[in-house]
């Protein structure tokens, strides 16, 4: 699925090939608990915010049985056609998907210590898929929220900022004080655009991201507010 992006399409895939860097979002093939309990998959894929778990193409792996957790369970093993590289029934999925939920402690993980809790996973073409379509689908809902020709008009380093937020929470509205400064609306009526831009800058924080990747996004915004002529 292509990227639909218009404009500077070169210099804005520049800025989200860091969407795939480790430092931002690890390329994970099985399923995984962010810090704040939410089931993931691939390139930051939210699983619990799209509803999608049986829609997404599993697949076997050779771990047909789970290491046991704290507990000394290991949930439901892998029982029929014990072979790597076959679709996933609809249970087996369920199954990986309810261990993680159901063993408290293991959010605390970082993903790559959870593939031993897990049987199944997604093959790479998969994966590139899933976060295409994440991606137009943050990018579509940035155009929804500022206008096809307005958001076009951003500067390239702040599309780029903006798509990373909309990709990683689901939803630019969870950044109301940047949605309003971006707008020029309430108080930021009557401000600058490179004021607003710097405010959007400040108001980019998220808890949970790592430190490189706000710090990263923080810069873009400060970019394009460098780029803003002041007389806008």
């Amino acid at each position: 699925m292509p990227i639909v992006f218009k404009g500077s399409v070169v210099l804005l895939k520049h800025y989200l090939f860091k969407l795939k860097t480790a430092s931002f979002e690890k390329t994970v093939p099985y399923m995984y608990l962010d810090s704040q309990g939410h089931l993931m998959v691939g390139i930051g894929h939210n699983i619990d915010l799209r509803g999608d778990l049986l829609d997404l193409p599993f697949v076997t792996t050779d771990r047909f049985d789970r290491e046991a957790a704290k507990d000394g369970e290991k949930g439901t093993p892998i029982m029929e056609k014990k072979v790597p590289n076959r679709p996933a029934t609809p249970q087996e999925i369920e199954n990986d998907a309810s261990f993680l939920k159901e063993h408290l402690g293991l959010e605390n993980y970082p993903p790559d210590d959870l593939a031993k809790y897990t049987t199944l996973e997604l093959a790479p073409d998969a994966i590139e898929d899933l976060f295409l379509t994440d991606l137009n689908l943050a990018y579509d809902s940035l155009l929804n929220e500022f206008g096809f020709a307005q958001f076009l008009a951003f500067p390239v380093p702040c599309q780029a900022g903006l798509i990373d937020l909309a990709f990683s929470t689901g939803d630019i509205r969870g950044f109301p004080n940047l949605v309003r400064a971006v707008k020029g609306r309430g108080e930021f009526a009557g401000k600058s655009v490179r004021d607003r831009w710097t405010e959007a800058a400040r108001q980019s924080n998220r808890a949970i991201a790592s430190n490189e990747r706000k710090n990263t996004v923080l810069q873009w915004f400060t970019q394009g507010a460098i780029l803003t002529p002041t007389a806008q």
